[in-house]
Parts: structure tokens; C-alpha cells; sequence
């Protein structure tokens, strides 16, 4: 976060994060990556059994282009959400670490402020 957020962003951020945490369903998006997967493996077999009766054509060649880049592009899809969902693991994490350390300097402060008390009595 490059900006100082006010108390109600840092509130919403922290709900944020819980919101992460708890709720969000990654299942649904790895079953759609799955699928597309099947279905290169059933167009690269049709190709293949297509290819097994007769010659490369022009229009084979475009296929097996296409699929090429339809399989690139699901590996970086893959990739670029695998990327997300870590990101989104660290900054959990970091959340975390955060708030107990805000817990352990809420708890060193209050004893800073008894042992100041206790040495005014002194």
C-alpha cells in the first residue's frame, strides 16, 4: 500500500482480507481450467486421428496453430492465477503477522504506561 489509509480504508481492508480468507471459492475457476484442458486433449486427438488416415492439409496446419495457442494460452492463464491465489496466500499472511504484532505493541504499551505509574509512586 503506497498511501497512508485513513482508519475506515485500513477497517475495510482488514475485512478485506477475511473476505480472502474465508469465503472466497477458488474450486470454480480450477474445474473451468480443467475443463478447457479436456477439451485441447479432445481436439489435439481428433487431430491426431484425423492426421492417422491422411496427410497434413493446409487446414490441419492452421489446427494444430490454433491449438498451440489456445494450450499456451491456457498454461498462462493457469500460471497467472496460481500467481493470484499465492498473492493473495502472502498478503493473508502478512495480515496476520500484522495484527498480532498490533496486538503485542497494544500489550507492551500498557505495560510501558503501569511502569511509568509505578515509578511516579516511587
Amino acid at each position: 500500500m503506497a498511501k497512508k489509509m485513513t482508519s475506515e480504508e485500513k477497517h475495510y481492508w482488514d475485512l478485506s482480507e477475511v473476505y480472502l480468507a474465508e469465503y472466497e471459492d477458488h474450486t470454480d475457476h480450477y474445474a473451468r481450467v480443467l475443463q478447457a484442458m479436456g477439451v485441447i486433449v479432445e481436439m489435439e486427438s481428433d487431430l491426431a486421428e484425423f492426421l492417422t488416415k491422411g496427410k497434413p492439409t493446409e487446414k490441419t496446419n492452421r489446427q494444430r496453430k490454433r491449438l498451440d495457442i489456445l494450450c499456451a494460452a491456457v498454461n498462462s492463464f493457469t500460471v497467472a492465477s496460481e500467481r493470484g491465489l499465492q498473492f493473495k496466500k502472502v498478503m493473508h499472511k502478512l495480515f496476520a503477522r500484522e495484527h498480532e504484532q498490533l496486538l503485542r505493541i497494544t500489550e507492551l504499551e500498557k505495560e510501558v504506561i503501569k511502569l511509568q505509574k509505578t515509578l511516579q509512586d516511587l
